[in-house]
């Protein structure tokens, strides 16, 4: 049971860990609309993050997502973009899949380590 107790505690760092930093980035992040105009595929697989287009300190910027979902996002579509102010270079894609991604790990953590507390008691 330890062996589960710590995978539950490897699922809770991980999801945490993700969850605070993505968080902390678009909190100070200079929040602009762009477009999307191109996908990427992962691979041979069937999942596409979205490549979008926008415009910052007067030049045209592309930025590509890092979390990919198993639907191509739609061409023209109109997507939020978190610039970092300290570093203008720096760009992300503001995709809630990837909040529901570390919120999902930080949960499953959570319950891994609640379900496993009592099995180790019966063991005992």
């Amino acid at each position: 049971m330890m062996m589960l107790i710590f995978v539950g505690l490897l699922f809770i760092a991980v999801g945490g860990y993700g969850f605070f930093r993505q968080r902390c980035f678009f909190k100070r992040a200079i929040m602009l609309r762009a477009v999307v105009v191109e996908w990427e595929r992962c691979g041979y697989k069937a999942l596409w993050a979205p490549v979008a287009k926008f415009e910052f300190d007067g030049q045209i910027r592309r930025v590509s997502g890092t979390y990919y979902s198993n639907r191509p996002p739609k061409i023209g579509s109109q997507i939020w973009v978190g610039v970092n102010p300290d570093n203008i270079q720096e760009a992300r894609i503001k995709q809630n899949g990837e909040t529901v991604l570390y919120a999902a790990l930080l949960l499953s953590g959570i319950l891994i380590i609640l379900f496993s507390i009592p099995l180790s008691a019966i063991e005992l």
